[in-house]
């Protein structure tokens, strides 16, 4: 074993086993190039040691690349050794390789045989703070070509930086434990991350050079391609959740106020049927159309007091309609109540932006306190404190903040409920801060 790099450790040994533990599920937080790791099997209490450390537990895991037509998935066996006084720890991360060759290692692995984490409390604890002063270590096990590799003399070698940035990563992770850190915002609450990166590259490699060298609108390409593949995405997941005796096909969809046409191309595209309104048509409309007969995109104004209230009969949408809201602007509030109205309306999303009001004022509301016992009367005492989460479901803040963000999702939460449907949220993996998905699928 050859050391690259040394920290001090302001934390326990407990935290260090769980940041561990969180560097083998989750090898995408120390590189971009990693889309995720899937656990093949998982031990515990294994007839293996190094030295005086027993072997706890170990896994082997398969990682899986972010870009799979330029680097292959690669296994990995993961072993966390203890002392039995709990004062010693070791982590080896070993990749399986058919052959003892460092051009078998994929691009986002070191090129080592093996890698190891190593946390060796002091004996003194110190009377001060309940943290423990000690070293935290990184050794790697070379490739025979690079036997004589020395950190000190390549400190900006990939190997040096790699080395550091691991231990750097581990040290923060467990810090953070110690700490008592909790995530800000729960991903992936309703379609399963695994389904939606698959899905995702699927889509990504099948539509985004086209529509990037194609796009004729003045706004940014690389934000608006990728932010709706991402949602189309999760409604296509969404879906099969809902209709799961149509091979997840609603009876039709509307995007309500689909702007540049993009979500409802892609929909058609992946042989979906439905269509977008908006009050003018956009540059690229055309651009769709030509591209695939089955995009329907109509200019149409919509009223929605007076559908809602039932005076006109125009501008109803068909029977079964799944309602969308892409950052509907003057719709957003009024999506649920249209929803709502939509005979038999097989559910809806729901994706806010700018803080339009039932009036078509932009809202300053800083705060929307909530009425339970209102919301008792919505839903029910038995679903009250369930319901009551997922209102306050959303961008982390402290209790006392004021923030017209946090308002403006509780006011759209509240008009959710309040037109008859079970609210649930996800924020959605869009590079967008405007992320939040309300979600329709049942009636209350």
């Amino acid at each position: 074993w050859i050391p690259l790099a040394q920290s001090t450790a302001n934390h326990s040994i407990h935290a260090w086993s769980k940041a561990i533990e969180q560097l083998i599920y989750h090898p995408e937080q120390s590189s971009s190039t990693i889309l995720r790791a899937d656990i093949l099997s998982d031990e515990e209490g294994v007839d293996s040691s190094i030295g005086h450390l027993r072997c706890k537990r170990r896994l082997v895991r398969n990682i899986l690349p972010r870009r799979p037509n330029l680097d292959k998935n690669l296994e990995q066996v993961c072993e966390v050794y203890m002392n039995r006084q709990g004062s010693e720890g070791i982590a080896t991360l070993t990749p399986i390789l058919p052959s003892d060759n460092a051009d078998e290692v994929p691009y986002y692995h070191p090129k080592v045989r093996s890698l190891a984490f190593h946390f060796c409390k002091d004996n003194d604890e110190s009377a001060i703070t309940r943290f423990y002063i000690v070293p935290s270590r990184f050794y790697i096990v070379p490739f025979e070509e690079e036997q004589a590799f020395n950190a000190i003399t390549s400190p900006q070698s990939r190997l040096s930086r790699t080395a550091l940035l691991l231990l750097d990563l581990q040290s923060r992770l467990a810090f953070g434990v110690e700490n008592g850190y909790k995530k800000r915002v729960e991903h992936d609450l309703i379609v399963d991350r695994k389904d939606y990166q698959e899905l995702y590259m699927q889509l990504r490699d099948r539509h985004a050079s086209f529509l990037m060298e194609t796009w004729c609108e003045s706004t940014d390409p690389g934000k608006h391609v990728f932010e709706d593949l991402g949602i189309v995405t999760f409604i296509i997941l969404l879906w099969r959740t809902i209709f799961p005796q149509t091979n997840g096909r609603p009876p039709n969809f509307v995007d309500v106020g689909c702007g540049n046409g993009l979500l409802v191309y892609l929909l058609a595209k992946e042989g979906f049927t439905g269509f977008g309104v908006d009050v003018q048509a956009r540059k690229s409309w055309d651009q769709y159309r030509n591209c695939c007969s089955e995009v329907d995109l109509r200019v149409e104004s919509i009223d929605p007091p007076a559908m809602c209230s039932g005076t006109t009969s125009s501008n109803l949408f068909p029977e079964g309609s799944f309602l969308i809201g892409n950052h509907a602007d003057e719709l957003t509030s009024w999506l649920p109540l249209m929803a709502h109205c939509t005979p038999n309306c097989s559910g809806l999303v729901n994706i806010p932006c700018c803080r339009f009001d039932l009036d078509g004022t932009i809202s300053s509301r800083s705060k929307y306190p909530i009425d339970e016992k209102e919301i008792e009367a919505i839903v029910g005492k038995q679903n009250l404190t369930k319901t009551m989460q997922e209102i306050q479901r959303g961008p982390f803040a402290e209790a006392d903040t004021t923030s017209r963000n946090i308002a403006y999702l509780r006011y759209i939460s509240h008009l959710h409920l309040q037109a008859g449907w079970q609210l649930e949220k996800e924020a959605l993996r869009i590079p967008s801060t405007k992320n939040w998905a309300f979600v329709g699928r049942k009636r209350i």
